[in-house]
């Protein structure tokens, strides 16, 4: 008999949003070549921002419970005037949907949960003649079905097209709901117990 246990932490990661809530000054809409991490209000205590739900379960209208709360995210708005965003003069139009990069100490805030399994495979020799021999393998994986589950959905998509001009009316408003109805959810998770047997001659 032999095995194969897996016990480690859980994987850091950041929270995203590539469609303008972040660094939308220096690369616009789309920041596709980037990774634009996403604030939180405060990131001295990262569990704040969770809901208390692990992000595998739905709620009573079939919708996911997310892990992150979306009313917890800090968006960080630049005012006309910071960094070379044109002041109006008179009846000009304002910028003032500028979005500056999260700061550093936002970056891998979170861990998934951790990862556990045991894998055990019994072998058995039969050797009937110097030439004839028979070797049965019986392989167990993730012998008690334990389930370990994935990062969160960790990106958000508050579109400028959606009109949300913070999170809290994207929680609320009907034209900003679709960007949430994935996020905090957990979408994978390793393979349930499986088991496998083979016979070589």
């Amino acid at each position: 008999m032999t095995g194969v246990a897996v016990v480690q932490s859980g994987q850091p990661y950041s929270l995203y949003e590539f469609y303008g809530a972040s660094g939308s000054l220096y690369v616009g809409n789309y920041p596709n070549l980037m990774n634009p991490v996403l604030a939180i209000k405060n990131p001295s205590d990262p569990k704040s921002a969770f809901t208390g739900n692990k992000g595998s379960f739905r709620g009573a209208g079939g919708v996911y419970m997310p892990t992150i709360d979306p009313t917890q995210i800090a968006i960080n708005y630049l005012a006309p005037g910071q960094k070379g965003i044109p002041v109006s003069t008179g009846t000009d139009p304002q910028d003032i949907y500028e979005t500056d990069f999260a700061p550093s100490d936002q970056r891998n805030l979170f861990r998934q949960a951790g990862q556990r399994r045991l894998d055990l495979s019994f072998r058995k020799a039969f050797q009937f003649t110097e030439r004839v021999g028979l070797n049965y393998a019986f392989n167990v994986f993730n012998v008690f079905n334990i389930t370990s589950l994935d990062v969160p959905q960790n990106q958000t998509q508050l579109a400028q097209s959606y009109a949300c001009s913070n999170t809290a009316n994207a929680v609320t408003d009907s034209n900003c709901q679709s960007s949430y109805l994935n996020y905090g959810q957990i979408a994978t998770s390793n393979d349930p117990v499986d088991q496998q047997s083979a016979l070589a001659k």
